[in-house]
């Protein structure tokens, strides 16, 4: 009969787990587009905070005599719900609290007195352990479910073991040499994906609350800042701009419009591009604002899609 690992060891391996999701979500995670069914990298770090939360309160109640920790429907549903409840939250908070929920785990495994009491009942009525908890959570190819957790958390390493590597956001056509010196594109090709049509964007307060009016570039870089924060929420970033209409109050900082551009997309893809001067803006003090559309885990690879 085969000695089951202590309370140590489970941790431990969980714990390697967790920092190998971490590292990968932290880098070439936050652009796959690998999916388990229709859930994406954000809905992964919801669905992980979720989990390893109601497992720390079923072990921290079973070691009082508590009830069980009841999972409200299946993983579809539960996921829904964390969705909705995290929409708002930036890739970067999300992986906050993903560090946060293992601590809380953590703690409560080693201090419970017994991890064999149960501690926590599925939708179906079955019941789980605190050890079951934690082999699962680990991805143990022992415990029922293991395998899709597993996928779960290791998703986008997955897909780049399978793929050889993350597809491009988007195809872009090639460039003139004018259109190249103004860091734009004459246009971008996309094939599915989720479209994000974003309102226009302006800034008049920096990052620390500090007033930018009539600062034209300290408000141009503000905004793309602003624009990548949104983009975030969607599951995004900046990079996948495919298009921006830009409005400008003088035309005198139009060049220096397109050396920052050039920054914000040192890869050279540069979204399609309108450029246009207007005489004032909605509040005193507005120098630029930009609108844009963005695709996010569209089916294009570099030149799949293009007539180049």
């Amino acid at each position: 009969m085969t000695t089951p690992p202590s309370k140590e060891a489970l941790i431990a391996n969980l714990d390697r787990v967790v920092q190998e999701t971490l590292a990968y979500f932290e880098g070439p995670g936050r652009m796959t587009k690998a999916r388990v069914d229709r859930w994406q990298a954000r809905d992964v770090l919801m669905h992980f905070i979720y989990f390893h939360d109601a497992t720390a309160w079923g072990i921290q109640s079973a070691a009082q005599g508590g009830p069980l920790w009841p999972v409200p429907g299946d993983s579809d549903t539960v996921n829904e719900v964390c969705r909705r409840l995290h929409e708002h939250e930036s890739f970067d908070e999300l992986l906050a609290q993903v560090r946060q929920a293992h601590a809380r785990l953590v703690r409560a495994a080693r201090s419970a007195p017994d991890l064999d009491r149960p501690c926590f009942q599925r939708a179906t009525g079955e019941t789980m352990t605190g050890r079951q908890r934690l082999e699962l959570l680990a991805g143990d190819p022992r415990t029922k479910g293991a395998a899709m957790n597993r996928t779960m958390l290791m998703l986008a390493a997955v897909f780049l073991a399978t793929t050889g590597g993350v597809a491009p956001a988007a195809d872009y056509l090639e460039k003139s040499d004018f259109q190249k010196s103004r860091a734009f594109s004459p246009a971008v090709v996309t094939e599915g994906g989720r479209i994000v049509w974003m309102a226009g964007q302006t800034a008049t307060m920096d990052g620390d609350g500090k007033d930018i009016s009539g600062n034209f570039e300290a408000q141009a870089r503000r905004v793309f800042a602003l624009m990548d924060q949104t983009l975030q929420r969607a599951g995004g970033k900046l990079a996948n701009l495919v298009t921006m209409t830009v409005f400008i109050k003088d035309a005198r900082y139009g060049d220096r419009f397109v050396q920052i551009r050039r920054e914000m997309f040192p890869d050279g893809n540069f979204p399609g591009s309108a450029l246009i001067t207007v005489s004032n803006f909605a509040r005193p003090g507005m120098e630029i604002e930009i609108q844009g559309i963005a695709v996010i885990g569209d089916k294009c690879t570099n030149g799949g899609c293009s007539t180049k």
